[in-house]
Parts: C-alpha cells; structure tokens; sequence
C-alpha cells in the first residue's frame, strides 16, 4: 500500500488498489476515525466529528459524521448507520520543487524531474498564498529552492505549506 493510501485508511485493511484507477475506496462507518478521510456530498473531507447513538426502536445503531473540506474549509455533516459503508478519498500528500510562478500558476519539479503545470497558487486571501510568493521572492535571489507541499483527492490540489531547501 502506498503512503498515501496508508495515510487515508490508517490502520484499515482495505483491498489494495491503483490509485491511479480508482480516487476513492470504501469502508464500514463504524470503522471511521477522527483525523481520517471521508466523502460527504462527493466533497474529500477531514473527520472532525463522529457521534454514535445506540439502537433505538428502528433497529440500527448510527454515526453522525461531520468533516471540514480540505479545500475549501467548508464544514459537512452526515448521518448513516454504523453497518452501512461510507466512501473515503485517497488523499496524496507530496513535495515538488517550485520552479515558477506566473498570474497565480505554478510550475513545480517532481522528484523524477517531471514538471507539473496543473497547481495553482492558494486562492486570494488564503495566508499560504502570501507566504508561498514571499518564500519564492527571497529565493530567486539566494539561489535557494523553495519546496511546496501539495495535498492532492478527487482531481484537486492545494499547495497547504512551503519551506526553503539548500542545494
């Protein structure tokens, strides 16, 4: 299993998958964890809250789940019995290189020497949005490389931390 999939299912023994084929997998709610990954509304969230309440008169146990976007922030919340399954994302957590910025684009370096041209800056307002154009400014002209972190589920990418690496 890759870190990615380890980080989204923790300690779950889920079928091992591509991740490249498939951006979601699927799990007994009463296996979620605060701090994991959920899909509430389609939208990747992070498990901020889980409520069980215990077998009433209509039989089955149930989870109320509530999970903030990872990319927007937005809060969701949802209620489902704790037998049924929910969809979690795969969520990948990774480095690259920034190599350029350009009107609110990004040009980043994987580690095989790829470039990535499909991660935008943070949005206006966002304080990493500032912090990352910043770093990048002090670099150019210390010859240093500024090195982003981008949080990547259902198609999405968010630049969430930068850091200077001396070469």
């Amino acid at each position: 299993m890759s870190s990615a999939e380890e980080e989204v299912h923790h300690d779950l023994e889920i079928q091992e998958v591509d991740a490249g084929s498939q951006e979601k997998a699927t799990i007994p709610v009463n296996k979620l964890k605060k701090g994991g990954y959920v899909l509430i509304e389609g939208r990747p969230c992070r498990v901020v809250d889980i409520t069980k309440s215990k077998t009433g008169k209509h039989g089955h146990a149930k989870a109320g789940i509530a999970g903030t976007d990872l990319f927007t922030g937005r809060r969701y919340e949802t209620h489902l019995p704790t037998s049924h399954e929910i969809e979690v994302p795969f969520v990948d957590r990774s480095d690259y290189g920034l190599i350029n910025i350009d009107d609110g684009h990004t040009q980043l370096l994987t580690l095989d020497g790829t470039l990535r041209e499909d991660v935008d800056l943070p949005p206006e307002g966002n304080e990493m949005r500032q912090r990352v154009i910043d770093l990048f400014n002090v670099c150019v002209n210390t010859n240093d490389q500024v090195v982003v972190t981008v949080l990547s589920s259902n198609g999405e990418n968010l630049i969430v931390d930068c850091k200077k690496s001396t070469n």
